[in-house]
């Protein structure tokens, strides 16, 4: 996928090109970019067993992670604002586990990626159905699947504070560099640190599939730690094998950084 395409692509629908082996119904009415509180259930075709919990709940929370960066804004949340509230621990009954969020607020597409997430854990837990509600639901929907769909993941917030250039194409790796309008504190760099790989540690687990290759097996490998020069940072990535949205995901990232941490003058990704 070339520079243009990756930062015009990306839908405003919850829509998914891998084929899951449960259903997932989710609120349309109100949409999940409203802030308020929300409720995921999962259920399984039996009863909840020993290493079940754990299992989702770990990929859960990197589905958490992940949106508390701004990576799961767009075009209908600004990234700065893009988050859903940690869900703590889980609870569960007989054979169904549930979360609850204090507030989402994330684009529709976001369901996709939470979908995706969910499906790494089928090979040992056998789920039949999850739910994604919100408060005061009056319309849900069911998460579609679309096999000629080549990009279902969130778009990029177009108001950028920042000038971006991205190589002509991404290939096995790649290297972010961001150029800040003054001088980075010591503080603000493991701030900014942790976004960044908080965003790539999600990646690197399957969050941005290429359908139909098992979501767990795309991801990338991230530097330990991004290298910071006054005000400038450079982060590499290898042995990217996700879906080239993953990096309009890390531009929405750099929008929310721009905007609570420190001011950007220009990111690059070649």
């Amino acid at each position: 996928m070339r520079d243009t395409e990756l930062i015009a692509a990306g839908t405003s629908e919850a829509v998914t090109g891998y084929e899951l082996p449960f259903r997932l119904l989710y609120s349309v009415s109100p949409p999940l970019s409203l802030g308020i509180p929300a409720t995921l259930e999962v259920v399984l075709k039996r009863g909840v067993g020993g290493t079940d919990v754990p299992n989702l709940d770990s990929l859960v929370k990197a589905f958490y992670m992940l949106a508390s960066t701004g990576a799961l804004g767009g075009d209908s949340v600004s990234p700065w604002e893009s988050k859903v509230a940690d869900p703590g621990r889980p609870e569960h009954l007989e054979n169904s586990i549930w979360w609850q969020f204090d507030s989402t607020s994330v684009s529709q597409p976001a369901i996709a990626i939470l979908a995706q997430l969910i499906h790494i854990a089928s090979p040992t837990v056998p789920i039949e159905r999850a739910r994604f509600s919100c408060a005061g639901e009056q319309e849900q929907s069911l998460l579609a699947l679309d096999p000629h769909i080549t990009d279902w993941y969130p778009r990029l917030w177009l108001d950028l504070p920042y000038e971006v250039k991205v190589g002509a194409e991404i290939g096995k790796s790649a290297t972010l560099c961001i150029v800040f309008r003054r001088k980075v504190t010591f503080a603000e760099r493991g701030l900014i640190t942790t976004e960044l790989l908080t965003w790539a540690a999600a990646t690197s687990i399957g969050s941005y599939g290429i359908s139909p290759i098992p979501e767990e097996e795309c991801g990338l490998i991230p530097d330990k730690h991004p290298t910071f020069l006054e005000d400038q940072l450079e982060l590499s990535f290898h042995n990217i094998r996700c879906h080239p949205a993953a990096f309009r995901g890390l531009l929405n990232v750099c929008v929310a950084i721009a905007w609570k941490l420190v001011p950007i003058h220009l990111v690059t990704l070649h």
